[in-house]
């Protein structure tokens, strides 16, 4: 599944206001969806990749299972879109302590109804680690609590195999993926090249990031001209979130 897909990544799709540029509003959203179709790429359903050029076909995942996100991803599966959602089970039904803006801004994650709700309708559910905490900041054993019980978690709540991982920020290494992959994941996912992990190949899967920033030309340098420029952009914002890893860890 997904083979040759190319994998959009968005966090969250709330009409308030949050600071940073991870947030696309709802009425944002759509009309970004149909610009991509507008170019001819087609969004991955339930054809499960049977377009005749299935390097054209996005799969969009969303992180972080946002009570924002729920609305939207149910709009798309009435579609017969099929998008993946990675959740952080520690933060389920609650507030996002982890984030640092979530002290003057707060945001609830999903509950576990919601998420068994979504299951149910076709969103394919995947890990984000137990916590949202840097996975390769961690010694060997919390990788394995993080891995393993968030796997567990989640089969438990939508009574389906976990078979997806998005690493918390993007940040994983060889050992994190040996350790995924012996606790049955299938796929992990990254927000840059894939190329950092040669030994992973197959395993590894890149993803281009949408921020609320993105336009018709930046969001057409990422998906149809595939910019150089875009990808610089992209590994610079992804690098920045290594804020958000240090000050995440005085939250807890």
């Amino acid at each position: 599944m997904f083979e040759r897909c190319t994998f959009l990544a968005f966090h969250q799709t709330s009409g308030k206001f949050y600071p940073g540029i991870n947030n696309i509003r709802p009425d944002r959203f759509w009309p970004l969806l149909q610009l991509i179709e507008s170019w001819g790429l087609s969004i991955y359903g339930d054809g499960e990749g049977d377009t005749a050029d299935p390097i054209r076909q996005l799969v969009l995942t969303f992180d972080d299972g946002y009570h924002d996100q729920y609305d939207i991803l149910i709009r798309l599966c009435d579609r017969g879109i099929k998008p993946i959602l990675f959740i952080p089970p520690a933060y389920i039904g609650k507030y996002n302590r982890w984030e640092y803006s979530s002290r003057f801004f707060p945001s609830q994650h999903l509950d576990e109804k919601q998420i068994g709700k979504l299951a149910d309708l076709g969103v394919i559910i995947g890990s984000h680690g137990w916590s949202h905490r840097s996975l390769t900041g961690m010694n060997h054993e919390a990788v394995l609590t993080e891995l393993q019980q968030s796997k567990k978690t989640l089969e438990e709540i939508t009574a389906r195999a976990v078979e997806y991982i998005s690493f918390p920020f993007g940040r994983t290494n060889a050992a994190i993926n040996s350790a995924a992959r012996q606790f049955g994941y299938q796929r992990g996912f990254v927000l840059d090249s894939a190329r950092r992990f040669p030994e992973d190949a197959g395993f590894i899967l890149p993803r281009i990031p949408v921020y609320g920033i993105d336009d018709y030309y930046s969001l057409k340098g990422k998906l149809v001209d595939q910019s150089r420029l875009e990808r610089i952009k992209n590994r610079i914002i992804n690098d920045l979130a290594g804020g958000t890893i240090i000050t995440s860890r005085k939250l807890k």
